[in-house]
């Protein structure tokens, strides 16, 4: 299992779950790692399920999903119940008003707007057979957007591009200074920080307390010779604390204690406390609700304000519209085209990444 992707272990779990032939299934965020087609053939197998007198109980994130299979939805609030509704007849509107009140949905706000000058370039990035001949730009405050299907060579990319995973050949630009084989130390001397999508085993350190998590990536900060200075790791820590508006029982308290929000938000603030000049982004929003995406969206947002830079990969199309000033499309490891978030529809970049015409 060591060697799989998250959505390769996704779908053994869902098959495991499925070969003792149970009377009730419970699926947690079971798309979460799932490709469109993926998705599609799981929802398939749950109607033909429910139709043999199965009872599934399903958990997602994704609210658009439940009008899809759902026959009703019953919503839990701070641990207790708050409501079911018949999903024959609900709202969007009246969902989100269960689960959080009124949840304000913004769009990328007009001040976001980047400089022209280029912070970070790659050139002719390639490691077969994941991608080949990669090249873009990223300006000073832009966030740019990679779309593509699951298999397209958008987490490779990013990994390579931190030196997670070695580049077979291409050159990497920080501030105009030239990085042909990249590692992680050396791309976080640069300015360089990477939020990878399986925050709980390659973003946090679960048996670890919060405050250490949040000083992780930056110890050279608290560190004098050989010990920590406990109270600039505490300083540290509440900086992004109250900064991300993380909620927390105790910076002592370990990470489990967290929601996924609010994980997430760690993993970001352990880089923001290195001082970073770009920011990777895989799968941004993974797994956390509505409420605390949008809190992640107008943190990235006040980011870009400040002149960080950021590329994001999700596989949720529609926030790359809602969030970024441009989006380059990725298919079979390559970049087929560039498109204007503000013209184009979620449906319109579904079929380009999936092959407009051709698929």
């Amino acid at each position: 299992m060591t060697n799989l992707s998250v959505w390769q272990c996704q779908v053994v779990e869902i098959a495991k779950a499925m070969s003792v032939h149970p009377k009730v299934i419970l699926l947690d965020e079971p798309t979460s790692a799932l490709a469109q087609h993926e998705t599609k053939l799981l929802f398939k197998l749950i109607r033909e399920l429910t139709r043999k007198d199965v009872i599934i109980i399903y958990i997602s994130h994704r609210l658009q999903e439940l009008w899809e299979i759902a026959d009703t939805a019953s919503v839990l609030r701070d641990g207790k119940h708050v409501g079911t509704i018949e999903m024959e007849h609900a709202t969007h509107k009246e969902l989100l008003n269960l689960m959080f009140g009124n949840v304000e949905v913004k769009q990328r706000p007009a001040d976001v707007v980047p400089d022209e000058k280029a912070v970070f370039e790659v050139e002719n990035l390639t490691r077969e057979p994941a991608f080949r001949n990669i090249s873009f730009a990223l300006k000073k405050g832009e966030i740019l957007g990679i779309a593509g299907m699951l298999g397209s060579g958008r987490t490779e990319l990013l990994r390579a591009i931190f030196g997670a995973d070695k580049l077979d050949s291409g050159v990497i630009k920080v501030n105009g200074k030239s990085i042909r084989s990249p590692d992680p130390v050396m791309m976080k001397r640069n300015g360089v920080a990477f939020i990878p999508e399986d925050r709980k085993n390659q973003g946090l350190i679960q048996i670890l307390s919060i405050r250490s998590n949040l000083n992780h990536a930056s110890l050279g900060r608290i560190t004098r010779g050989l010990f920590v200075d406990a109270s600039r790791e505490k300083e540290l820590a509440l900086k992004q604390i109250e900064e991300l508006s993380i909620k927390i029982p105790g910076d002592e308290y370990l990470m489990t204690s967290l929601s996924g929000g609010n994980q997430q938000k760690v993993v970001l603030g352990k880089w923001l406390n290195t001082e970073p000049r770009v920011l990777l982004f895989d799968e941004l929003s993974r797994g956390i609700d509505v409420n605390a995406k949008q809190q992640i969206f107008q943190i990235l947002w006040q980011l870009a304000r400040q002149g960080l830079s950021s590329v994001v990969v999700s596989s949720e199309l529609e926030e790359l519209l809602e969030i970024c000033n441009r989006v380059i499309i990725m298919r079979l490891g390559e970049f087929v085209d560039e498109v204007d978030p503000d013209r184009l529809t979620v449906e319109e970049l579904y079929a380009e990444c999936m092959g407009g015409s051709e698929s």
